[in-house]
């Protein structure tokens, strides 16, 4: 990117709207879902405040959108009410847009009394969709969008919102006289009226298919609707906007249909506008200027009508109403009770100035000791160009490749573009940054010779300090003067020099590896007419992926000289090289083995036994010990090899159960639904784990028993270890009380009676007893 250029990214936003707010020195930008607050100085970040839809909102566009990229917070308004500094943001809040005035201090205070205002007619529905507004002095916002809800017609429309007497007035709605598939491209408000600037299909051409023609419409501040009831503005009028070159000895013309850019010069009531060729045929641009004045005139011609659908458009011969633009004076306004198009075209007040093999996205316009500088950005933004206007005639005094090497061109687009005259600041907000670029760049020239035949009006070279530096009347040492300003010299020997390095990108090496890179290009400036290449190299690639590699193997190892069969190994490393940066690790063994040659043992050599087998560890946990011996065979009592080996085993924790417990039990639900009650109960288990000296105690309750309990019997219970699937078959009914036993009369005698279980399984006793109540009292005999 280039010098002085300073870049504000985040990461997966949408940067779009912009305020200039210098009072506070700072840059106010609408994105996806937020809104930042940017030092004008520095650039830094002061404020990033998240304002996104609410859930229900979300929900609601997801089910009616099919992008749902569309489905966001999109900040497409932004802007300062003069008369206390409150900031108005408005958002397309997925397809639901709504509006709030905030604090430009702190963008989360929200104003009490306002709180939240629909956004209809004052930002569109979705984040594509053209849209402009210009909120004027006295606070009310001249809007120009589409109401495009999820669903329903397209309704295109320019509204004005916020008026002191509270009535919102807009254009004719669903009426193509009025509007036709407009293209909106700014707001101007100039003296007593507010303009709008755009491009529509044109109802009054009559040739075989559709033709698009550039606008200007027009509406007077005072307006104060048709009816007391009605919405609509009574002063609304709109003409052709004509950017035209004429060819061939002025016989025919060549016309620039399209208007893409608006820029207006209060200082010198000037109009710039740039216009495009339609997309499917050549490429080129115009820029074309207007006078105030003579815009104004065209406003009073008289208005175009046709007697049918088939017959030509033509200027009506009825009698026009003067209209008069002043407070208080809306009855002197007619009612657009006719034709809204006016006959008169309003053409280049000055020379067509044209640029071939480009499309204009973007103008501003600077004016700097007298001297008319324009900005223009290419419509695909991969470009800024500098021109000065001399004699009627574009220069281009320089070119600044905008889009950096690692975005993908379809990926990169200039939503808006914004000049701050008094820092001499150009502001962008794309697709993906906030990018702030000085228009004085004299440093760039760094001999005497570039910094004049540059012929930048910004820049004079200091014979003091021998350096390029921007133009003051200060000082009386510089050797040359302004006035004698022209297009570039472009015969002089332009050395070529290096742009800043760009940020780093994921690139890829012919082998395969991925590595981190960054490119620059020698075009700051670009060598001409002779002049020097730049030195060194373009890209810089760092960090590359290195996949490991395995050194060479070792030597063998020595072979024990013991007798018996041995073995002798040898190992690599992955150290040659070593992986790096994510690179692969090596594939297989770092150690092999091989047999050494087995050495015969002799009979001296056979003393000792063969070690027996490990003996059972000492402990099943906590840290045990287990050993194995062997005896020496032959001369035992001078035997001074090792006849016992002893080693570690089970070093893992003992778990230690202290203590067990079963909660009481508690009702759940029954799935049988037959009228039993059902409960549980849960064995919770309490184990300490001996771990280094330290107890950790652990509670489980993986156990749950159930029961299910008679209704009438309470204490007749079943138990299970599980509800699912559980079933109760049907008792028989009820035998009769048997007879008391043991007999009738004596204490503690009982009745039983019994029933037989149906099925398999019954809830409940298949026996009852009870203390008799059959007995009658016995009776005194009195012989």
């Amino acid at each position: 990117m280039l010098r002085n250029v300073q870049i504000y990214h985040d990461d997966d936003n949408t940067f779009d709207a912009i305020t200039i707010d210098l009072q506070r020195d700072q840059i106010i930008i609408g994105a996806k879902n937020s809104i930042i607050r940017l030092s004008i100085h520095d650039f830094h970040l002061l404020e990033k405040f998240k304002w996104e839809s609410t859930t229900n909102d979300l929900n609601t566009c997801r089910n009616q959108i099919q992008s749902l990229n569309e489905c966001e917070n999109y900040i497409r308004v932004l802007a300062l009410r003069s008369r206390d500094q409150l900031l108005l943001t408005c958002g397309t809040n997925s397809y639901r847009p709504i509006c709030t005035w905030r604090s430009p201090n702190s963008l989360s205070t929200i104003i009490p009394n306002e709180n939240f205002i629909s956004g209809d007619g004052k930002s569109p529905y979705n984040s594509q969709f053209p849209s402009t507004y210009d909120l004027i002095d006295t606070g009310e916002l001249y809007s120009a969008t589409s109401n495009e809800p999820a669903f329903g017609a397209n309704d295109p429309l320019i509204q004005r919102s916020f008026t002191t007497e509270g009535k919102q007035l807009r254009t004719q709605q669903h009426d193509s006289n009025w509007l036709k598939n407009p293209y909106f491209v700014r707001i101007l408000n100039i003296g007593s009226y507010v303009y709008t600037f755009f491009r529509e299909v044109a109802l009054e051409h009559l040739s075989c298919g559709p033709i698009v023609y550039s606008r200007v419409a027009r509406v007077c501040k005072y307006d104060d609707g048709t009816m007391k009831y009605s919405d609509t503005f009574r002063s609304f009028s709109k003409l052709r906007l004509s950017c035209s070159k004429n060819i061939t000895n002025d016989i025919t013309s060549f016309d620039y249909n399209e208007v893409q850019s608006i820029f207006f010069d209060p200082s010198s009531n000037l109009i710039y506008g740039a216009f495009n060729l339609p997309k499917s045929g050549l490429s080129g641009s115009a820029i074309c200027i207007y006078e105030v004045k003579e815009l104004e005139v065209a406003f009073t011609s008289s208005y175009l009508s046709q007697k049918s659908n088939e017959s030509y458009w033509l200027p009506s011969s009825s009698k026009q109403e003067s209209e008069k633009c002043e407070p208080n004076q809306s009855s002197n306004i007619p009612s657009p009770s006719g034709p809204v198009l006016r006959s008169d075209v309003l053409q280049s007040s000055f020379d067509v100035l044209t640029l071939e093999n480009i499309r204009i996205g973007h103008l501003l316009v600077d004016h700097f000791n007298g001297i008319t500088i324009i900005f223009v950005i290419t419509f695909d933004g991969l470009e800024l160009r500098k021109y000065t206007l001399i004699n009627n005639q574009l220069c281009l005094i320089e070119q600044i490749q905008l889009k950096p090497p690692d975005i993908l061109d379809n990926q990169w687009k200039i939503n808006k573009a914004e000049f701050i005259s008094e820092k001499k600041l150009i502001v962008m907000t794309t697709t993906k940054s906030v990018i702030k670029i000085p228009v004085t760049r004299c440093a760039r020239l760094n001999t005497s010779n570039l910094c004049i035949a540059a012929m930048d009006p910004y820049c004079i070279w200091d014979n003091n300090q021998q350096q390029c530096i921007i133009y003051t009347n200060s000082s009386s040492t510089y050797s040359f003067s302004h006035r004698s300003l022209s297009c570039p010299i472009l015969n002089t020997t332009i050395d070529g020099g290096w742009t800043s390095w760009s940020s780093s990108f994921t690139c890829e090496q012919v082998t395969g590896e991925k590595c981190q890179c960054r490119t620059r290009t020698c075009t700051q400036p670009i060598p001409q007419f002779g002049g020097r290449l730049c030195h060194g190299s373009n890209v810089e690639i760092e960090k590359c992926e290195v996949h490991g590699g395995w050194s060479p193997w070792s030597e063998w190892s020595m072979c024990p000289k013991t007798c018996g069969k041995s073995f002798r190994s040898r190992t690599r490393t992955c150290t040659n090289p070593e992986p790096k940066n994510n690179g692969r690790i090596c594939v297989g063994s770092e150690r092999e083995e091989e047999s050494c040659p087995e050495i015969i043992c002799t009979n001296e050599s056979l003393r000792l036994s063969a070690w027996s087998d490990w003996d059972t560890c000492s402990k099943s946990c906590g840290g045990g010990i287990q050993k194995r011996r062997r005896t020496c065979l032959i001369n035992a009592n001078n035997c001074s090899e090792c006849l016992e080996e002893t080693r570690l085993c089970q070093e893992s924790p003992c778990p230690i159960q202290q203590a067990t417990l079963w909660s009481d039990w508690t009702s759940t639900t029954n799935p049988m639904n037959d009228g039993s009650i059902a409960e549980k109960r849960t064995l919770f288990i309490c184990t300490i784990n001996s771990l280094s000296n330290k107890q950790l105690p652990e509670i489980k309750s993986d156990t749950v028993k159930y029961r299910v309990c008679d209704t009438h019997a309470i204490n007749d219970c079943q138990e299970t270890d599980s509800l699912d699937n559980i079933h109760f078959d049907n008792w028989s009914s009820w035998s009769v009380w048997s007879e008391c036993y043991p007999s009738c009369g004596v204490s503690g005698s009982i009745e039983t009676r019994r029933r037989t279980c149906l099925g398999k399984r019954c809830l409940g006793s298949d026996i009852e007893k009870r203390e008799c109540l059959s007995c009658q009292p016995s009776l005194n005999s009195n012989w």
